[in-house]
């Protein structure tokens, strides 16, 4: 048998998983660029040398307080690393661990416990300070429409906060194009109105394009107008280690995120597969985020091809205030985009901790549950008799073309 190893339970063991094919099968490892992990004093001269703003120190100086706002659990951002050179900045600026607050910036998601917190913050953090998890419907300050007609609902602990500093990683996103920067504060502490209309009406560009991209353009209008100061942004490698460290201004330090991220998820897809299985780590805590994994069988599988669709989803299905079935964005699966682009491809999903009514909630009725690698592979080899072309793409939500 051929075996390709991918990684598998980002944030709840980050464990290998072996995957195996028969022999005759011509199986490619899609792999990325990649890069090797930051050491300790390359993260720290990223503090010293910011991107468009002044330290964060030094930005400290004329501020009584701070808030941190910090992605959560659903994104792979080692926050904890980061934070001890946060405070450390905040300090030397006049600002204490008594005057700064965390706000997890959770969006539509589900609010974090303290499990969460400590894998997220670390243990030495989350006893220093405060923290807050956002409330989408609760809690919120009215700042106005954007130009694109986006409400503008911020969370009151932010707005109120003199210094606002957005912690984050940059990562491929459909809408987006990618995610960090502005994007901590539009979705990550906006109120549900501002969240809905700015997933509804204004279009993305696609999976890793900042170029000409209205939705992040209202992002950034957005996160502007509740006055994010300054970033610290992370680019991670393929076992989520740090590949670089970003930290300044929230446009100018993210678009210099943006070209280290295309260099290191640059992935050479490959084209007209037969079969293409797409690991969902490091987005797989949950089953609403692994369906970014997607794109690259998009890009890979022939018309008649299968896809599948590897994810731990420690969490199960998982929770989204917009898009699960009564969620003011959801749309019954059949008629929704996922169906279209799937065309005449299959559509497998192999996971031990979902079940098929939470499948059937966002996914086609077509689409197929297994509970094992192996369960998927028998039924495979009933559909190809013959050597066929299988591509392989081991953490596919951080891989790009």
């Amino acid at each position: 048998m051929t075996e390709i190893k991918v990684p598998y339970a980002s944030w709840y063991g980050d464990s290998e998983v072996t995957l195996t094919f028969p022999n005759e099968w011509n199986v490619i490892e899609a792999i990325p660029e990649d890069a090797a992990p930051l050491s300790e004093g390359l993260v720290e001269l990223a503090f010293r040398n910011p991107i468009g703003s002044r330290r964060i120190s030094e930005l400290a100086e004329s501020k009584e307080n701070a808030v941190l706002i910090v992605d959560d659990l659903t994104r792979p951002t080692p926050a904890s690393r980061l934070l001890p050179y946060i405070l450390k900045e905040l300090k030397a600026g006049g600002i204490d661990e008594d005057d700064t607050k965390v706000v997890m910036a959770t969006a539509a998601h589900r609010p974090q416990d303290r499990e969460d917190l400590e894998k997220k913050l670390g243990e030495e953090a989350l006893s220093k300070l405060e923290v807050f998890n956002h409330n989408p419907y609760d809690n919120l300050e009215y700042l106005g429409v954007s130009r694109r007609g986006t409400p503008i609902y911020i969370n009151k602990y932010v707005c109120e906060s003199e210094l606002k500093i957005g912690v984050g990683g940059i990562y491929p996103h459909g809408g987006a194009g990618y995610g960090g920067g502005g994007k901590i504060i539009l979705p990550g502490v906006s109120g549900i109105e501002t969240m809905e209309a700015n997933h509804k009406n204004i279009r993305g560009a696609g999976h890793g394009i900042i170029e000409n991209n209205e939705n992040r353009a209202d992002i950034e209008e957005v996160a502007g107008r509740a006055g994010l100061d300054v970033i610290v942004n992370v680019v991670i490698n393929s076992k989520r280690e740090i590949a670089g460290v970003f930290v300044g201004d929230f446009i100018k330090a993210h678009r210099e995120g943006v070209k280290l991220a295309r260099k290191v998820y640059r992935t050479n897809v490959p084209k007209d597969m037969d079969v293409v299985v797409v690991n969902a780590y490091p987005l797989d805590t949950e089953l609403f985020q692994a369906v970014k994994a997607l794109w690259a069988a998009r890009e890979s599988a022939k018309d008649d091809a299968t896809i599948i669709l590897f994810a731990a989803c420690s969490e199960g299905r998982g929770y989204h205030a917009l898009y699960q079935k009564g969620g003011r964005l959801w749309v019954p699966p059949d008629n929704a985009w996922l169906k279209r682009e799937l065309k005449n491809r299959r559509l497998w999903i192999v996971s031990p901790n979902v079940s098929v009514k939470d499948v059937y909630q966002n996914y086609p009725q077509e689409t197929m549950l297994f509970r094992s690698w192996n369960d998927a592979i028998e039924e495979l080899q009933t559909i190809y008799k013959k050597k066929i072309n299988v591509a392989v793409f081991p953490c596919a939500p951080i891989q790009i073309s």
